[in-house]
């Protein structure tokens, strides 16, 4: 127990070293350099990208005690910026979001799945003063056609199209990158016209495929998903997930498994959303 005298200063002691445990993790907030010239902004992108890819497993089998792999989860990691920065950005330069492009680079080649956008600030709060406030990551799911066509076929016992996938080994690496710097000018504004996935806080799965094999990248732009309309190149962010090895497995009790009928009112089919 604290006497009269003692409590007060132990209080200002604690509140001492809440002061220096704000400092210190506010001061370790890694900021993307930025800079402005000529109308033009540039933001310099460094050691950002896939942080980490899991596994997502899928108990499958009569009494649901096998294992087959649904797919992976990309987390990505954005640049972060600071206030006054973000400001700028959206007021000055007429951008609110992030335009994401994931590819997959593998022995047959690259190809890209899909557009999205992720915005700058976290949707329902205001630009315009010291309240805002950046998403800072997000997550993407890239599932086998069997869990990604719709929440109906990733609830099966035994998985649609004959399934029988299993991922054993993935890895986060970096790629080679030419350009790691955004350009933000009304020279590169231009109207998007690709299918650009809406932003959600619940992310539904793309179908990446038959396999998985391969590197997935994430290359990022500065969009307004408004006005459809784009205002910098395209950077590769360096850090990327890797699917190293899958193999097939063999399901006990599915043999004669036929896939129960469709309710009424659903098409089944759901739209592909990225969240944090």
């Amino acid at each position: 127990m604290f006497n009269q005298n003692q409590k007060p200063l132990f209080l200002r002691y604690i509140n001492v070293l809440i002061i220096i445990l704000l400092f210190t993790f506010s001061s370790c907030q890694k900021y993307s350099k930025y800079s402005e010239k000529n109308n033009t902004a540039y933001i310099q992108i460094d050691d950002i990208g896939v942080s980490k890819i899991s596994v997502q497993k899928w108990r499958v089998g009569p009494l649901r005690r096998q294992t087959l792999s649904q797919g992976i989860r990309l987390e990505v990691v954005f640049p972060i910026l600071k206030k006054e920065n973000l400001q700028s950005l959206i007021n000055k330069f007429g951008v609110e979001s992030w335009l994401l492009r994931v590819k997959r680079r593998s022995l047959t080649g690259t190809k890209q799945l899909g557009y999205f956008y992720v915005p700058l600030t976290t949707p329902g709060r205001k630009t315009s003063n010291w309240r805002i406030k950046q998403l800072k990551k997000g997550f993407i799911s890239i599932f086998y056609p069997a869990a990604a066509i719709s929440s109906r076929f990733a609830n099966f016992s035994c998985p649609a199209f004959d399934h029988r996938r299993i991922i054993t080994e993935v890895k986060t690496s970096y790629t080679a990158s030419i350009d790691k710097l955004i350009s933000v000018s009304s020279a590169e504004e231009r109207y998007f016209a690709p299918k650009v996935k809406s932003f959600s806080y619940r992310p539904s799965p793309i179908n990446g495929g038959v396999d998985l094999i391969g590197e997935y990248v994430i290359e990022v732009a500065m969009f307004n998903s408004k006005k459809k309309r784009i205002y910098s190149n395209f950077v590769t962010l360096p850090k990327i997930g890797e699917v190293v090895k899958e193999r097939n497995k063999r399901i006990r009790g599915c043999k004669n498994f036929t896939p129960p009928p469709r309710q009424e009112n659903s098409d089944g089919i759901e739209k592909f959303k990225f969240g944090q």
